[in-house]
């Protein structure tokens, strides 16, 4: 599904979600650390970027992974950090090229476009734990509660005409606390030591 596509459910949605009680409990189940494949992004526009786009969506937004931007390649599931192999491609840079901001139902994203990423994501194991398509995005915010659409379309309209940036970051083994909806995600080697 293209972006426009997105763009066009989202837009015909009345609300958009907000967390539901219980949610992440059943997900996780206790379980602690959730492992993907991500390409870290560590540039001083993609922080303006992604400011820019929460700054007016503010009142209806949780801020989400501020300390780690990111895009996430590849979604393993949950496992022991410490029993985790090196993965294809660890460390390889890539460009990027990220736009202006969309939203699915739940949060508010930027549309990232890279030809090399879904290239990378052919190497890795088959079994991705994935709930949905695969869309390159960095996740902005997630929606506090369900409000109506109305009332963030005319605000996300202005935003989704953002000039894109070049960016290069880095594929890294990572992982999600999935105890806590921070979405910060850690390195494998920040976990072991």
């Amino acid at each position: 599904m293209s972006f426009n596509r997105v763009w066009g459910r989202f837009v015909g949605r009345r609300h958009t979600l907000g967390p539901t009680p219980g949610v992440r409990e059943r997900w996780h189940q206790g379980r602690r650390w959730f492992h993907v494949s991500a390409l870290l992004l560590d540039a001083p526009e993609l922080t303006a970027r992604v400011e820019q786009t929460f700054h007016p969506l503010a009142p209806f937004l949780e801020a989400f992974s501020a300390r780690t931007p990111h895009v996430t390649c590849f979604v393993h599931g949950f496992a022991d950090p410490a029993q985790v192999p090196p993965l294809p491609a660890e460390g390889e840079e890539v460009e990027v090229r990220v736009g202006g901001a969309n939203a699915f139902a739940s949060c508010v994203f930027l549309e990232v476009r890279s030809a090399r990423l879904r290239e990378l994501r052919t190497a890795f194991p088959a079994g991705e734990h994935r709930w949905s398509a695969y869309r390159p995005h960095i996740t902005v915010g997630l929606f506090r509660a369900a409000v109506p659409t109305a009332a963030i379309v005319p605000q996300l309209r202005v935003l989704r005409a953002l000039s894109p940036i070049n960016l290069r970051g880095r594929l890294t083994t990572c992982f999600l606390d999935a105890t806590s909806t921070s979405g910060h995600l850690h390195r494998q080697d920040e976990i072991h030591s």
